[in-house]
């Protein structure tokens, strides 16, 4: 499936590379859907404890909302709030 990422997420978020966002939608860690807004959440561990999150829609092709990073300690709490107030549920399969 093609992806769709947005030059303007390069510029608001430098930290995000290209290939980091490719890496973790292509071999994502963690998926979720998000229940309110209808979005699919990526999680990919890069290394050093940091994570990048990458926000998707699915149609035809996918496309890149945001991305951002996240470090370990941030990510459990900002994703375990998700979760904990069912904002957000596992959907691994979601991608196929």
């Amino acid at each position: 499936m093609r992806i769709n990422i947005p030059r303007h997420i390069m510029l608001i978020h430098k930290e995000v590379g290209y290939r980091n966002i490719e890496n973790a939608i292509k071999q994502p860690d963690e998926v979720y859907l998000d229940e309110e807004w209808k979005k699919i959440i990526i999680l990919k561990k890069i290394g050093g404890g940091a994570w990048v999150l990458v926000v998707i829609t699915k149609n035809t092709i996918l496309n890149v909302v945001t991305a951002f990073l996240l470090k370990g300690k941030t990510k459990k709490k900002y994703v375990g709030r998700k979760l904990i107030e069912r904002k957000w549920r596992h959907n691994r399969g979601v991608l196929d």
